[in-house]
C-alpha cells in the first residue's frame, strides 16, 4: 500500500487537474460507444427489409464524423493536461528528494556515483510519474469496457460473457508473475545505473585516464558493463513483451470464440448485421481492456523497485516524504532569494567541540575524541599527514557527517542539528575541490542572492581575484564552463572563496583552500582577510605561511590530536609536528623559513 498512498498524495497536489484528466479520457472513450451505436444503426438501415430510406442512411453515415472529431478534440486537451500533471508530480518528487539529500548526512549514499544518482532521478522518478498519467487512460478504458459490456450483454449475454472471460486469466497470470516482474526490473535498473555511473566517473577523470594510458582498459571495462546492462535490459524487455503477448493472445482467443458464436447466432436470426458490426467495433476495445489492465498491474508491481532505488538516496526518511506538498513555481516567478539578515543570535563569541568521534562504516578510519575551542577572531589551522582525519573533522563539526558521539556548542548553547545550523550568516564552508556551475563567475558567487543586497566587489577583493577577472572577456559575467573548466585551479578556489565572503559569515571554514594558489596570491589573500580579526577562521592546510599566522594549530594523526597550540610550541613539544615541518609535506619547495 505504500506506493499507492504515495501516488494518491502526488495526485492530491492538484487533484482538479488529475480528475479533469480522468474526465477527458472517459469522455474520449465514450465517443467510441457513441460511434458503435451509430454504426449499428447505419448497418441496420442497409439491411434488406429495413424501413429506413436513403436519407436516413446518409444521416447515420454523416453522424459517424461527430464522435471521431469530438474524440480528437478531447485528446488534444488530454495531452495538454497530461504534460502538466506529469511535470508537477516529477517536480514534487525531485524537489522533496533533493531537499532530503541536501539536509541529510548519509555516508552510505556517498558510495553511489553521480551518474547513478542522475539515472535514478531520470528513470525511476519518470516511472512513477508516468504511471500517474497512465492510470486515467485505464479509467477511460474501464468506463468504455463496462458500458460496452452492458450494451453487448443486452444484445447477447453468451457472447458478452465470452468477451470478459480473458480478464480473469490476466489477473491470475499477473499475480503469479509479480515476483519475476520485480526481479527483472530491479536487475535492469541496477545494470543501467552501474553503466551510467561509470560513464560519469570517466568524464570526471579524463585527464587521469589519459596520463595513465588507460584508455583501452577503461573502454573495455565500460563495454563489459554495457554488455551486462544489455543482457539485463533484454531479459526485462523480453519478459514484459512476453507478458503482454500472453495478455493480448488471451483476448484474441476470446475474440475468435466470440466471432464464432456470433456467426452461429446470425444463422438463427438472433443477431442482426448491425449487432455484428457493433460487436466487431467494440470487441478490440473491450478485449484490449484486459490487456491494459494486466499491464497496469505489472507496472504497479515495478513501481516498488523504482521507489526503493529513490529511497536509497535519501537515507532514513519515510517514503511518504517524497510526496510532501510544497510550492512549485510553474507559470509564476520564483521568489527572490534574499540573504538572511545578521542578528545578535548569529554573532559568534566562542565555539567548543567536546569528544567528537566518527568512524566510517565498515572501516577504522575517522576521528576519535576531538576537543577544540575556537574563540572569536581566531585563526585555527588543522594539519597532519594524508588520511589523518583533517577533512573528516571539519565535516563532522559542521554536521556534513553524522557524529558517533560528542557535542558542539555555539556561545555555550548546544548545537542540535549542526548541518542546518552552520550555514550563512553563521558559517560558510568551502571544500578542497569546490563545486562550480557552468554559469558566469558572478552567478557562481551569488547563487541566487540579488546583487544589490551584497558587496560582490569586496568579496572578490578579499579573495585576491580582482586582477584575474578583469582580464576575462566579459569580466565577472564570463561563463566558466562545466565545473569551472575555463578557470585555473587557483581561480576556481578563489571564486569559491568569494562565494563565502559575499555572505559575510561569522565563521569561515576552508578545507585546504589555498592548495592551488601561488605563494604571493596566498599571501595577499590572507593579509586582506586578517586585517579584520572580527571573523573566525578554521582552516585545513599544510602550507607554512598560514601555519606561521595561526593562533592555534591542531595536529592530527590517525584521527587523534597529537598536539595543539602555536607553531613554536608544537615544534618544540610535538614530534608529529616536527616531522611534518621537516618534510616537504608542509610548505612548498624553497619555503623553509
Amino acid at each position: 500500500m505504500t506506493i499507492g498512498r504515495i501516488l494518491w498524495r502526488l495526485i492530491c497536489y492538484e487533484p482538479r487537474r488529475w480528475f479533469l484528466l480522468v474526465l477527458f479520457w472517459v469522455a474520449s472513450h465514450l465517443m467510441i460507444i457513441v460511434a458503435g451505436m451509430i454504426l449499428r444503426n447505419f448497418f441496420d438501415s442497409l439491411t434488406v427489409g429495413s424501413q429506413a430510406d436513403s436519407k436516413t442512411t446518409l444521416m447515420w453515415a454523416a453522424l459517424l464524423l461527430f464522435p471521431a472529431i469530438a474524440r480528437e478534440v478531447l485528446r488534444l486537451f488530454t495531452f495538454a493536461q497530461e504534460e502538466v500533471v506529469m511535470c508537477t508530480a516529477d517536480a514534487l518528487i525531485t524537489t522533496n528528494a533533493l531537499e532530503h539529500i541536501f539536509d541529510s548526512a548519509d555516508v552510505h549514499r556517498q558510495s553511489i556515483s553521480s551518474g547513478d544518482v542522475i539515472g535514478r532521478f531520470r528513470d525511476d522518478v519518470t516511472e512513477i510519474t508516468r504511471f500517474i498519467i497512465w492510470t486515467p487512460v485505464n479509467f477511460g478504458m474501464a468506463a468504455l469496457g463496462i458500458i460496452a459490456f452492458l450494451i453487448m450483454i443486452q444484445i447477447h449475454m453468451t457472447i458478452a460473457l465470452l468477451v470478459i472471460a480473458p480478464l480473469f486469466l490476466v489477473i491470475i497470470v499477473a499475480r503469479m508473475l509479480s515476483d519475476h516482474i520485480a526481479k527483472y526490473r530491479e536487475a535492469s535498473r541496477k545494470a543501467a545505473s552501474t553503466s551510467i555511473g561509470f560513464l560519469g566517473e570517466i568524464l570526471k577523470a579524463v585527464q587521469a585516464v589519459q596520463l595513465g594510458r588507460a584508455e583501452e582498459r577503461v573502454v573495455q571495462h565500460f563495454q563489459r558493463l554495457n554488455e551486462v546492462r544489455r543482457k539485463a535490459s533484454l531479459k526485462d524487455r523480453l519478459f514484459s513483451v512476453s507478458l503482454n503477448s500472453v495478455f493480448q493472445n488471451a483476448t484474441n482467443i476470446g475474440t475468435g470464440i466470440t466471432l464464432f458464436v456470433a456467426a452461429r447466432s446470425m444463422q438463427t436470426g438472433a443477431f442482426s448485421i448491425g449487432d455484428l458490426s457493433l460487436f466487431i467495433y467494440y470487441l478490440p476495445w473491450v478485449t484490449n481492456l484486459t490487456g491494459m489492465f494486466g499491464m497496469w498491474l505489472a507496472r504497479y508491481q515495478q513501481l516498488s523497485i523504482s521507489l526503493h532505488r529513490i529511497m536509497a538516496l535519501l537515507g532514513d526518511v519515510s517514503p511518504y516524504d517524497l510526496a510532501v506538498h510544497q510550492p512549485l513555481y510553474f507559470g509564476r516567478p520564483v521568489p527572490t532569494l534574499a540573504p538572511v539578515e545578521k542578528t545578535e543570535q548569529h554573532t559568534l563569541r566562542i565555539i567548543e567541540a567536546v569528544g567528537l568521534s566518527y568512524h566510517y562504516p565498515d572501516s577504522k578510519s575517522g576521528i576519535e575524541d576531538i576537543h577544540l575551542t575556537l574563540p572569536r577572531g581566531s585563526l585555527t589551522v588543522i594539519t597532519g599527514q594524508v588520511a589523518s582525519g583533517k577533512s573528516t573533522l571539519l565535516r563532522v563539526l559542521l554536521g556534513l557527517l553524522p557524529k558517533d558521539k560528542g557535542e558542539v556548542r555555539w556561545n555555550g548553547a548546544l548545537v542540535e542539528e549542526a548541518r542546518s545550523f552552520f550555514i550563512p550568516p553563521r558559517c560558510a564552508f568551502t571544500a578542497q575541490t569546490p563545486t562550480l556551475f557552468s554559469d558566469s563567475i558572478k552567478n557562481n558567487i551569488l547563487l541566487g542572492i540579488p546583487e544589490g543586497k551584497v558587496d560582490i566587489e569586496r568579496a572578490l577583493w578579499l579573495a585576491a581575484f580582482e586582477i584575474d577577472y578583469s582580464d576575462f572577456p566579459q569580466g565577472i559575467d564570463t561563463i566558466i564552463g562545466p565545473r569551472g573548466v575555463r578557470l585555473s585551479g587557483g581561480q576556481l578556489q578563489r571564486t569559491a572563496a568569494a562565494r563565502m565572503f559575499v555572505r559575510d559569515p561569522e565563521l569561515l571554514v576552508f578545507d585546504d583552500l589555498s592548495s592551488s594558489l601561488d605563494v604571493q596570491t596566498e599571501h595577499w589573500m590572507w593579509k586582506r582577510l586578517l586585517q579584520n580579526r572580527d571573523r573566525t577562521y578554521l582552516v585545513v592546510s599544510h602550507r607554512r605561511p598560514i601555519l606561521k599566522l595561526a593562533d592555534q594549530i591542531i595536529v592530527l594523526k590517525d584521527g587523534h590530536i597529537q598536539g595543539q597550540g602555536k607553531l613554536d610550541h608544537l615544534l618544540e613539544n610535538c614530534h608529529e609536528m616536527r616531522q611534518l615541518w621537516e618534510r616537504s609535506l608542509v610548505g612548498s619547495p624553497g619555503d623553509r623559513g
